[in-house]
Protein backbone atom coordinates (compact mmCIF):
# COMPACT_ATOMS: atom_id res chain seq x y z
CA UNK A 1 0.00 0.00 0.00
CA UNK A 2 2.68 2.15 0.62
CA UNK A 3 4.65 1.76 -2.83
CA UNK A 4 1.32 2.31 -4.23
CA UNK A 5 0.39 5.22 -2.41
CA UNK A 6 4.18 6.88 -3.31
CA UNK A 7 3.71 5.17 -6.70
CA UNK A 8 0.78 7.82 -7.20
CA UNK A 9 2.70 10.24 -5.51
CA UNK A 10 5.37 10.54 -8.22
CA UNK A 11 2.72 10.28 -11.06
CA UNK A 12 1.33 12.60 -10.10
CA UNK A 13 4.15 15.06 -9.43
CA UNK A 14 5.79 13.83 -13.10
CA UNK A 15 2.27 14.98 -14.48
CA UNK A 16 2.58 18.29 -12.91
CA UNK A 17 5.92 19.11 -14.24
CA UNK A 18 5.26 18.21 -18.05
CA UNK A 19 2.03 20.35 -17.92
CA UNK A 20 4.58 23.61 -17.01
CA UNK A 21 7.01 22.24 -19.10
CA UNK A 22 4.32 22.51 -21.98
CA UNK A 23 2.81 25.29 -21.03
CA UNK A 24 6.03 26.84 -20.96
CA UNK A 25 7.03 25.51 -24.09
CA UNK A 26 3.90 26.95 -25.78
CA UNK A 27 3.95 30.71 -24.55
CA UNK A 28 7.58 31.08 -24.31
CA UNK A 29 9.08 29.15 -27.52
CA UNK A 30 12.93 28.69 -27.61
CA UNK A 31 14.48 29.86 -30.21
CA UNK A 32 16.49 27.64 -32.45
CA UNK A 33 20.07 29.31 -32.50
CA UNK A 34 23.46 27.09 -31.28
CA UNK A 35 24.59 30.36 -30.38
CA UNK A 36 23.01 33.42 -29.05
CA UNK A 37 24.96 36.25 -31.08
CA UNK A 38 25.63 36.24 -34.99
CA UNK A 39 27.57 38.44 -37.46
CA UNK A 40 25.49 39.23 -39.98
CA UNK A 41 26.26 40.70 -43.68
CA UNK A 42 26.15 44.61 -42.55
CA UNK A 43 28.42 43.71 -39.82
CA UNK A 44 25.97 43.79 -37.30
CA UNK A 45 26.13 41.76 -34.18
CA UNK A 46 22.67 40.03 -33.88
CA UNK A 47 20.97 38.10 -30.60
CA UNK A 48 18.31 36.16 -32.05
CA UNK A 49 17.09 35.47 -28.36
CA UNK A 50 17.02 38.97 -27.82
CA UNK A 51 15.21 39.97 -30.69
CA UNK A 52 12.27 36.99 -30.27
CA UNK A 53 11.79 38.20 -26.57
CA UNK A 54 11.76 41.88 -27.68
CA UNK A 55 10.08 41.61 -30.68
CA UNK A 56 7.05 38.59 -29.63
CA UNK A 57 5.23 40.18 -33.11
CA UNK A 58 7.86 39.11 -35.52
CA UNK A 59 7.77 35.89 -33.84
CA UNK A 60 4.30 35.16 -34.41
CA UNK A 61 4.67 35.95 -37.81
CA UNK A 62 7.64 34.40 -38.63
CA UNK A 63 8.41 31.73 -36.20
CA UNK A 64 11.63 31.26 -33.81
CA UNK A 65 14.15 30.14 -36.57
CA UNK A 66 17.07 32.63 -35.79
CA UNK A 67 17.84 32.81 -39.56
CA UNK A 68 14.41 34.17 -40.30
CA UNK A 69 14.68 36.15 -37.37
CA UNK A 70 17.86 37.91 -38.96
CA UNK A 71 16.54 38.29 -42.24
CA UNK A 72 13.69 39.93 -40.88
CA UNK A 73 15.93 42.64 -39.38
CA UNK A 74 18.23 42.94 -42.10
CA UNK A 75 15.19 43.59 -44.47
CA UNK A 76 12.57 45.41 -42.03
CA UNK A 77 13.34 45.53 -38.52
CA UNK A 78 16.68 47.81 -39.21
CA UNK A 79 14.72 50.40 -40.97
CA UNK A 80 12.27 50.38 -38.12
CA UNK A 81 14.31 50.98 -35.49
CA UNK A 82 14.63 47.58 -34.08
CA UNK A 83 17.24 46.62 -32.14
CA UNK A 84 19.22 43.76 -32.92
CA UNK A 85 20.89 43.00 -29.64
CA UNK A 86 20.57 43.95 -26.18
CA UNK A 87 22.61 47.49 -25.10
CA UNK A 88 26.25 46.90 -24.19
CA UNK A 89 25.14 48.00 -20.78
CA UNK A 90 21.76 48.73 -18.65
CA UNK A 91 23.21 52.33 -18.30
CA UNK A 92 21.51 53.63 -21.78
CA UNK A 93 20.40 57.42 -21.48
CA UNK A 94 17.97 59.11 -23.81
CA UNK A 95 19.50 62.57 -24.95
CA UNK A 96 17.84 65.78 -25.32
CA UNK A 97 17.44 65.38 -29.13
CA UNK A 98 15.90 62.02 -28.12
CA UNK A 99 18.48 59.74 -28.77
CA UNK A 100 19.50 56.64 -27.34
CA UNK A 101 23.31 56.56 -25.84
CA UNK A 102 24.96 54.25 -24.64
CA UNK A 103 28.45 55.13 -22.32
CA UNK A 104 30.13 51.88 -22.20
CA UNK A 105 29.84 51.35 -25.89
CA UNK A 106 30.94 55.05 -26.80
CA UNK A 107 33.96 54.98 -24.76
CA UNK A 108 34.88 50.98 -25.96
CA UNK A 109 34.14 52.14 -29.54
CA UNK A 110 36.13 55.36 -29.58
CA UNK A 111 38.71 54.79 -27.05
CA UNK A 112 40.30 58.23 -28.26
CA UNK A 113 37.47 59.70 -26.98
CA UNK A 114 37.78 58.13 -23.57
CA UNK A 115 41.28 58.33 -23.62
CA UNK A 116 40.99 62.26 -23.85
CA UNK A 117 37.69 62.90 -21.97
CA UNK A 118 37.49 60.10 -19.26
CA UNK A 119 34.48 57.97 -19.51
CA UNK A 120 31.89 60.22 -17.28
CA UNK A 121 28.59 59.07 -18.74
CA UNK A 122 27.75 62.73 -18.92
CA UNK A 123 30.77 63.89 -20.62
CA UNK A 124 30.44 61.02 -23.05
CA UNK A 125 27.12 62.23 -24.05
CA UNK A 126 27.85 65.57 -24.63
CA UNK A 127 30.22 65.24 -26.34
CA UNK A 128 28.33 62.84 -28.81
CA UNK A 129 25.85 65.73 -28.75
CA UNK A 130 28.00 68.53 -29.88
CA UNK A 131 30.68 66.59 -31.95
CA UNK A 132 30.24 62.80 -32.02
CA UNK A 133 26.66 62.84 -33.96
CA UNK A 134 27.85 64.93 -36.66
CA UNK A 135 31.10 63.13 -37.12
CA UNK A 136 28.70 60.40 -37.90
CA UNK A 137 30.05 57.99 -34.47
CA UNK A 138 27.54 55.88 -33.46
CA UNK A 139 25.30 56.26 -29.97
CA UNK A 140 24.75 52.79 -29.20
CA UNK A 141 25.47 48.74 -30.35
CA UNK A 142 23.92 48.14 -33.84
CA UNK A 143 22.41 51.72 -34.27
CA UNK A 144 22.22 52.07 -37.90
CA UNK A 145 24.69 54.72 -39.55
CA UNK A 146 22.41 55.98 -41.99
CA UNK A 147 21.42 59.14 -40.76
CA UNK A 148 21.77 62.76 -41.97
CA UNK A 149 24.89 63.23 -39.62
CA UNK A 150 26.84 60.13 -41.22
CA UNK A 151 26.14 60.92 -44.79
CA UNK A 152 27.17 64.62 -44.55
CA UNK A 153 30.33 63.20 -42.08
CA UNK A 154 31.39 61.09 -45.56
CA UNK A 155 30.94 63.52 -48.01
CA UNK A 156 32.91 66.47 -46.58
CA UNK A 157 35.50 63.00 -46.01
CA UNK A 158 35.07 63.04 -49.84
CA UNK A 159 35.13 66.08 -50.64
CA UNK A 160 38.42 66.83 -48.19
CA UNK A 161 40.30 63.87 -50.32
CA UNK A 162 39.49 65.92 -53.20
CA UNK A 163 41.25 69.08 -51.84
CA UNK A 164 37.67 70.85 -51.79
CA UNK A 165 36.36 72.87 -48.75
CA UNK A 166 33.51 71.29 -46.96
CA UNK A 167 29.98 71.76 -47.45
CA UNK A 168 27.84 72.99 -44.07
CA UNK A 169 24.42 72.07 -43.50
CA UNK A 170 21.43 74.50 -44.40
CA UNK A 171 18.05 74.19 -42.42
CA UNK A 172 16.00 75.29 -45.21
CA UNK A 173 17.93 72.77 -47.77
CA UNK A 174 17.21 70.06 -45.35
CA UNK A 175 13.30 70.58 -45.32
CA UNK A 176 13.74 70.69 -48.87
CA UNK A 177 15.23 67.40 -49.43
CA UNK A 178 13.17 65.60 -46.35
CA UNK A 179 10.06 66.67 -49.00
CA UNK A 180 12.38 65.01 -51.91
CA UNK A 181 12.82 61.92 -49.71
CA UNK A 182 9.20 61.54 -48.18
CA UNK A 183 7.67 61.76 -51.87
CA UNK A 184 9.92 59.27 -53.22
CA UNK A 185 9.37 57.23 -50.32
CA UNK A 186 5.40 57.47 -50.87
CA UNK A 187 5.45 57.28 -54.25
CA UNK A 188 8.07 55.11 -55.47
CA UNK A 189 9.33 57.23 -58.00
CA UNK A 190 13.18 57.26 -58.00
CA UNK A 191 13.83 60.33 -60.25
CA UNK A 192 15.24 63.60 -60.13
CA UNK A 193 11.49 64.35 -61.94
CA UNK A 194 8.69 65.02 -59.20
CA UNK A 195 5.96 62.62 -58.85
CA UNK A 196 3.73 65.39 -60.18
CA UNK A 197 5.65 65.82 -62.99
CA UNK A 198 7.92 68.96 -62.43
CA UNK A 199 11.72 69.39 -61.94
CA UNK A 200 13.33 68.68 -58.37
CA UNK A 201 14.04 72.21 -58.62
CA UNK A 202 10.45 73.22 -58.15
CA UNK A 203 10.80 72.19 -54.18
CA UNK A 204 13.07 74.93 -53.55
CA UNK A 205 9.95 77.34 -54.31
CA UNK A 206 6.99 77.81 -52.10
CA UNK A 207 3.14 77.23 -53.56
CA UNK A 208 3.62 81.38 -55.46
CA UNK A 209 7.04 80.11 -56.96
CA UNK A 210 8.87 82.07 -55.02
CA UNK A 211 12.58 80.42 -54.06
CA UNK A 212 12.83 79.48 -50.62
CA UNK A 213 16.22 80.94 -50.22
CA UNK A 214 19.05 82.19 -52.17
CA UNK A 215 20.91 80.94 -54.47
CA UNK A 216 22.21 80.92 -58.32
CA UNK A 217 23.14 77.14 -58.77
CA UNK A 218 21.76 74.13 -57.46
CA UNK A 219 22.31 69.94 -58.07
CA UNK A 220 20.24 66.88 -56.82
CA UNK A 221 22.13 63.44 -55.77
CA UNK A 222 19.55 60.80 -54.73
CA UNK A 223 19.95 57.28 -53.21
CA UNK A 224 17.89 54.46 -52.65
CA UNK A 225 18.72 51.63 -50.80
CA UNK A 226 17.85 48.34 -48.81
CA UNK A 227 18.01 48.33 -45.12
CA UNK A 228 20.67 46.02 -44.93
CA UNK A 229 22.97 48.71 -46.67
CA UNK A 230 25.28 51.30 -44.85
CA UNK A 231 26.05 54.96 -45.21
CA UNK A 232 29.47 53.65 -46.64
CA UNK A 233 27.74 52.22 -49.74
CA UNK A 234 25.41 54.87 -50.43
CA UNK A 235 28.51 57.12 -50.70
CA UNK A 236 30.53 54.73 -52.45
CA UNK A 237 27.85 54.29 -54.59
CA UNK A 238 27.88 58.46 -55.58
CA UNK A 239 31.65 58.37 -55.63
CA UNK A 240 31.41 55.29 -58.43
CA UNK A 241 29.29 57.46 -60.40
CA UNK A 242 30.91 59.97 -62.54
CA UNK A 243 27.81 62.26 -62.35
CA UNK A 244 26.97 62.20 -58.42
CA UNK A 245 30.52 62.19 -57.85
CA UNK A 246 31.33 65.46 -59.48
CA UNK A 247 28.07 67.24 -57.75
CA UNK A 248 29.92 65.39 -54.69
CA UNK A 249 32.91 66.98 -54.67
CA UNK A 250 32.04 70.53 -56.57
CA UNK A 251 33.49 73.16 -55.21
CA UNK A 252 30.56 75.46 -56.50
CA UNK A 253 28.71 74.03 -53.47
CA UNK A 254 28.74 75.39 -49.98
CA UNK A 255 25.73 74.14 -48.25
CA UNK A 256 23.94 70.89 -48.12
CA UNK A 257 20.36 69.54 -47.30
CA UNK A 258 19.85 65.69 -46.83
CA UNK A 259 17.08 63.89 -46.39
CA UNK A 260 16.07 60.30 -45.31
CA UNK A 261 12.71 58.41 -45.57
CA UNK A 262 11.40 54.58 -45.31
CA UNK A 263 9.15 53.15 -47.62
CA UNK A 264 6.27 50.90 -46.55
CA UNK A 265 8.73 48.06 -48.24
CA UNK A 266 11.54 48.53 -46.60
CA UNK A 267 13.38 50.36 -48.61
CA UNK A 268 15.31 53.92 -47.86
CA UNK A 269 15.06 56.83 -49.85
CA UNK A 270 17.93 59.72 -49.50
CA UNK A 271 18.18 63.14 -50.80
CA UNK A 272 21.23 65.30 -51.21
CA UNK A 273 20.03 68.84 -52.18
CA UNK A 274 23.31 70.66 -53.01
CA UNK A 275 23.68 74.87 -53.52
CA UNK A 276 26.17 76.91 -53.90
Amino acid sequence: MKNQHLTKRFMRAAVMIFSIALALSLCCPAVNAKSSTMKLSDGTVFDPVFYAERYPDVVEALGNDAKALANHYLQYGKAEGRLPAAPASAKTMTLADGSVFDPEYYAAQYPEIAAALGTDPAILADDYLKIGKAAGRLPYAGASDVCPERILALINQKRQEAKVENVTADATLNQIAQLRADEMAKTGVFSHTRPNGTSFKTAYQDKDGKWKLSLTKASENLGRMKPNKNASQLIQSWKDSPKHNKTMISAAYKRIGIGIATASDGRIYIATEYAD
